[in-house]
C-alpha cells in the first residue's frame, strides 16, 4: 500500500468523520487514486495556480481580529527554525535591500529606543574583562578623533567639532 495511503487511514481528515470506519477505508483503498492527471495536475497536497488565485481573490481584504493575531504570535514564540530553514530564508533575501522610506522609519524607531537598566547592567557584564588588541584600541581612537560631546540642553550628541549644529553647545547633561 502507498504511504500517502497509509497517511489517510493512520490520520483521517475532518471531513472523513462522515463515513463509518469500514466505508472509510474502502474509499481511501479502492476509489482514491494517485493519478496527479485527475487532481486538476497538482502532485498530492499542492495546489494549482488557479486555484492560488482563487485564493487570493478571496481571501482580498479580509482583516485578521486582534485575538487571532494574539494567538498566532503565542504558537510562534519558543519556535526554533532549522538550520535549513534559516539557509533558505537567508538565501531568499540575498541581493534585496530596503526603500530609502523603510530605512528612515527603522531608522526613527531605533532612536526612539532606550535599553532597559536591567539590559544595560546585561551588556555591561557581557564587555566586561574582554581584552582588546592594540590594533582594535588604535582604531577606535581614530574613529573618535576630533569628536566632542554637544547637548543642547535636552539631548547628548557625539560630533565632530566642526557639525556643531545651531542651538548646541559642548558638554551634554548626565541623567
Amino acid at each position: 500500500m502507498e504511504e500517502w495511503r497509509k497517511r489517510l487511514l493512520d490520520n483521517p481528515p475532518p471531513c472523513a468523520s462522515i463515513f463509518d470506519l469500514e466505508e472509510w477505508e474502502d474509499i481511501v483503498i479502492n476509489e482514491l487514486t494517485a493519478d496527479p492527471s485527475l487532481w486538476g495536475g497538482a502532485s498530492f497536497g499542492q495546489l494549482t495556480d488557479e486555484h492560488k488565485e482563487n485564493i487570493s481573490k478571496t481571501l482580498m481584504g479580509h482583516s485578521v481580529s486582534a485575538e487571532t493575531r494574539r494567538k498566532i504570535s503565542e504558537a510562534g514564540i519558543g519556535r526554533i527554525s532549522s538550520n535549513e530553514t534559516n539557509s533558505k530564508r537567508s538565501k531568499s533575501m540575498k541581493g534585496k535591500t530596503h526603500s530609502t522610506q523603510a530605512k528612515q522609519k527603522m531608522r526613527e524607531k531605533a532612536l526612539n529606543r532606550q535599553h532597559t537598566d536591567e539590559t544595560k547592567e546585561k551588556i555591561s557584564k557581557a564587555g566586561r574583562g574582554i581584552l582588546r588588541s592594540k590594533e582594535f584600541k588604535d582604531n577606535l581612537k581614530e574613529v573618535v578623533k576630533g569628536r566632542i560631546h554637544i547637548t543642547n540642553g535636552e539631548i547628548n550628541k557625539f560630533v565632530h567639532k566642526e557639525n556643531i549644529p545651531e542651538g548646541f553647545w559642548p558638554g551634554r547633561i548626565l541623567k
